[in-house]
């Protein structure tokens, strides 16, 4: 059996189960420019936090069907607890009931508050977890990572961050989250909470667009599921050069969808208000290279120790937030990865 021993990247794109492995040499990097050969890059929330960017060579990548995943054997190093605060039901309604206070006297329209949900460690392996899924969320980019500084990562993420390639640049705004339940996706009514979150997130992204005085368009706006959730979303192309592209990509991390709006606002707020680091929740990974490269963010995610899976979980807080239905949110969210590890 292949036994891996070093820093290592399993993942699969959106719409199929092939599954990819990068491992071995890994640096730290500062800023997207630096990279001018193919890496698979793994970038935190905030670029100024503890968790450094790292840069995996892609120059070699192995590809294997799902069904050889499991002769692989992981011999990780020993993963220290985490220590994530977790915050209960009744101190996460305290927590969004200041933090629409806190809103409301800084002139802020929206944040983006999150939480980790720590679940105990079972038996399963690591592999076979990643596998389960692969093969659960087809449609998501799912990936586990054991990255250089020792930390574990495995996510399943619905959502586009930047895709580049041939001089064309796509990207999406992905807001808005209801259960799907029995319900058809045509079926779903969104509420102008939500509607308003994703407009905010549109509105965002057309002014980075038309700043950067970039050839750009817009798409319908639709829902769209990622497993037992449904998102509204729009998509977003346009025609712009290697320089420009670097340069929108820089001004895109991180959006109105993971942080709020003003985005410097927002940031500074979540950064004080939140128990926890984010790390590399929310923050963006993918193959890069300077000419074409495939970035998602890091939604949907854990960092797993020892002794625990930690999950991500967050959801957009406006002035007509209800608390409440905020923590239901996020448990619906937890589920994306809770329905499998089990």
């Amino acid at each position: 059996m292949p036994t891996i021993s070093q820093p290592f990247v399993f993942f699969s794109y959106p719409g199929t189960t092939e599954i990819q492995l990068i491992q071995g040499a890994a640096m730290g990097f500062k800023n997207l420019e630096e990279l001018m050969k193919p890496t698979f890059v793994f970038s935190p929330f905030d670029s100024l936090s503890n968790s450094p960017s790292w840069a995996f060579d892609a120059s070699s990548v192995e590809t294997m069907a799902v069904q050889e995943l499991e002769e692989f054997v992981l011999e990780l190093p020993i993963l220290q607890q985490a220590h994530l605060a977790n915050i209960n039901h009744e101190d996460y309604l305290h927590f969004i009931n200041s933090l629409k206070t806190t809103m409301t006297q800084r002139g802020i329209q929206k944040t983006v508050a999150s939480r980790v949900k720590s679940v105990s460690r079972t038996a399963v392996s690591l592999i076979k977890l990643f596998k389960m899924l692969v093969l659960k969320y087809p449609q998501a980019f799912v990936y586990l990572a054991l990255l250089p500084n020792n930390e574990v990562w495995c996510g399943a993420t619905p959502e586009v961050f930047a895709i580049y390639q041939d001089n064309r640049l796509e990207t999406m705004a992905l807001a808005g989250t209801q259960k799907l339940g029995e319900r058809k996706i045509e079926e779903v009514v969104w509420q102008k909470k939500e509607c308003d979150e994703q407009k905010w997130v549109q509105e965002y992204i057309e002014e980075i667009l038309s700043n950067a005085s970039v050839s750009w368009e817009k798409g319908a706006t639709d829902s769209l599921q990622a497993g037992n959730l449904v998102h509204i979303k729009t998509h977003f192309s346009a025609s712009c050069s290697q320089l420009q592209v670097t340069e929108i990509v820089k001004k895109l991390h991180p959006t109105p969808a993971v942080c709020g709006l003003p985005a410097p606002e927002a940031k500074e707020i979540l950064l004080q208000a939140e128990s926890h680091q984010r790390s590399y929740y929310t923050g963006f990974l993918g193959f890069y290279s300077p000419e074409k490269f495939q970035l998602y963010v890091n939604l949907r995610c854990m960092r797993i120790d020892e002794s625990f899976f930690h999950l991500f979980v967050g959801g957009g807080i406006t002035h007509e937030s209800d608390p409440e239905l905020e923590w239901i949110e996020t448990e619906n969210k937890a589920l994306t990865l809770e329905s499998v590890i089990r």
